[in-house]
């Protein structure tokens, strides 16, 4: 039996999509975003964090910045659920590309390398919280220029956290992956179920 009610802090579609895959109810906490954007959206790296500390510091924006909006919005009370996921190349942060120049940047940087995909998750209530982490090693192919249009083709790469997805064009360049395919693809469902289950709020 489900015991609190679940929020999914996220203008990520995907994410969503993902979560529904646990058969558990919950909504869907939008945030705004263009000119107004809120705060909790923003994945800016900060100068000198690592790819695990951005993670957690976006994760946790998002999560505590949803258990205030339950409050502000007289919400039922739940648990909120922040995830993020970043691309770790050797060490350096890459996030959802600004434009598409960016993204072939990204794609020429990792084409013929391996790399991992972190993806962090916060649960967080009005009196505790928790996380999770899950780290995922992918090796893309080498990709020329032919291959990286065909990647960015559906106009996905604004996206993904390093400019593509494995539903995507890119996934027939992915040669190995090690770990976690939902975390890669942005939520991690089986620390995603722990964590819930943690709080009492799965079944």
């Amino acid at each position: 039996m489900v015991a609190e009610k679940i929020y999914l802090a996220t203008h990520d579609v995907q994410r969503a999509h993902l979560l529904a895959h646990l058969g558990l109810p919950f909504d869907t906490l939008q945030f705004r975003l263009g000119a107004r954007a809120d705060p909790e959206v923003s994945d800016e790296v900060v100068a000198g964090e690592t790819p695990l500390e951005h993670a957690h510091r976006v994760a946790s924006a998002r999560a505590m910045g949803g258990v205030r909006r339950l409050a502000m919005r007289h919400l039922p009370p739940g648990v909120v659920l922040g995830c993020a996921t970043v691309v770790d190349l050797e060490g350096e942060v890459l996030i959802r590309p600004a434009h598409v120049a960016a993204a072939v940047h990204m794609l020429h940087r990792l084409s013929g390398r391996s790399h991992r995909v972190i993806s962090v998750v916060v649960i967080a209530d009005r009196e505790r919280s928790a996380e999770a982490v899950s780290a995922s090693e992918v090796r893309l192919a080498r990709l020329g220029d032919a291959e990286i249009g065909r990647c960015l083709s559906l106009g996905l790469a604004a996206e993904e956290p390093g400019a593509y997805s494995l539903l995507g064009p890119a996934g027939a360049w992915i040669e190995h992956v090690n770990g976690s395919c939902s975390g890669i693809m942005g939520l991690p469902l089986r620390e995603t179920e722990n964590l819930l289950q943690g709080f009492g709020a799965a079944r």
